[in-house]
């Protein structure tokens, strides 16, 4: 049977934004083949009706715009669309056919949700060795009822859901691929903090593997709302003020009038008007910043007792939330292991259309396709 050549088209869908790739396989390697993203952080999000439909007519938009091949589509399902626990599961289980393991654990799963067995799908992988917690398993429970929306969901835009996948999988491959690109796999522990407008999550992952998913309370949503509380003003002002936003160049002490002109990390020439409002956000941010920090700390110190021979290494940032300027700094000086934005790049994809950070989830999940 001849190699997939086209990924189907990934999407990761928020109640703010769209992202959508789909990725090709040649001789070069895999490259991006077609990309598209919306953002609409202004807009009034509503009730869960109106935001489904907001979020449909991106979808729409995009795939209106041409481009991508086939009508094949993917999601990488997210919490707390999906959950996941890990579990010790005894070799009477996990030595029985996959049918059987995967009924004990429905059963198990409903337990920790509270549901009839049969609303659920489950799924699971094995841990690494020598968790002092005695977990072996990693559980992922989704509810029939959140597969049906998406499937749904693609129906209405005109495409097949063919797979669906969870965004630490994506995350993971992502993390594998980066490994044989440097040639280096080791038990280093390295978390992907995925910060959507209104929910966060947290993976953290030893070597290739996903060993600990949990939901962060801070998210894109939780800093916009505080701006709001800090300097009363409305939510599309706030939004607006957090993406203008801009660290204090290091050259810069104080803002002040004939304060000499510097350059932000992103580029743009420091004025009196960007001090100000640096000034007015910074000690809200700060703020957000040091609870963001600890529940990382938290999530860490947790994985790191049940993997304690496993030192901790980077942290990655992805989704809008991420690309708050100066949040990497801030992680990097709190938490001591650099905080960056996760690249696809460095796990071997190309694109010829700008960075792919904006959108790893959609990279990692289209990569599952070439498995």
């Amino acid at each position: 049977m001849f190699p997939r050549l086209y990924s189907t088209i990934a999407i990761d869908a928020g109640p703010v934004s769209v992202a959508m790739c789909q990725l090709q396989r040649g001789r070069g390697g895999v490259c991006v083949h077609r990309r598209a993203v919306m953002e609409d952080p202004l807009r009034c999000i509503g009730d869960e009706l109106q935001a489904a439909e907001a979020r449909t007519q991106r979808t729409l938009r995009l795939i209106e715009q041409g481009g991508f091949r086939g009508a094949d589509a993917s999601v990488a399902l997210k919490p707390p669309d999906v959950a996941f626990f890990p579990a010790r599961l005894p070799d009477s289980v996990t030595s029985a056919s996959r049918s059987q393991c995967l009924t004990v654990l429905r059963f198990e799963a409903a337990r920790q949700a509270q549901c009839p067995p049969d609303a659920l799908e489950v799924d699971f992988w094995p841990l690494p060795p020598g968790n002092r917690m005695g977990n072996n398993v990693l559980i992922v429970s989704v509810q029939q009822s959140v597969v049906e929306r998406w499937t749904n969901f693609c129906a209405e835009i005109g495409l097949r859901l063919t797979r669906v996948d969870v965004a630490p999988c994506a995350f993971t491959r992502l993390m594998r691929r980066r490994a044989v690109e440097g040639g280096t796999e080791d038990r280093a522990l390295w978390g992907i903090l995925d910060m959507g407008h209104a929910h966060a999550t947290l993976t953290i992952g030893m070597g290739v593997t996903a060993v600990y998913v949990r939901p962060i309370s801070v998210t894109g949503a939780t800093y916009t709302q505080a701006i709001c509380g800090a300097l009363s003003i409305d939510f599309p002002t706030a939004e607006m003020l957090k993406r203008r936003y801009a660290p204090r160049p290091a050259a810069v002490a104080v803002p002040a009038s004939g304060t000499p002109p510097g350059e932000t990390p992103r580029g743009q020439r420091w004025t009196d008007a960007m001090a100000e409002l640096t000034a007015a956000l910074e000690p809200v941010l700060r703020t957000r910043h040091r609870a963001l920090a600890a529940e990382v700390e938290r999530a860490f110190s947790y994985v790191m007792e049940s993997y304690p021979d496993a030192p901790p290494g980077a942290l990655y940032l992805c989704g809008g939330g991420g690309r708050l300027a100066g949040l990497g700094e801030a992680l990097t000086d709190a938490l001591g292991v650099e905080a960056t934005l996760l690249d696809p790049a460095l796990a071997g994809v190309r694109s010829d259309s700008g960075a792919l950070a904006g959108i790893a989830t959609c990279v990692g999940l289209a990569l599952g396709d070439f498995e």
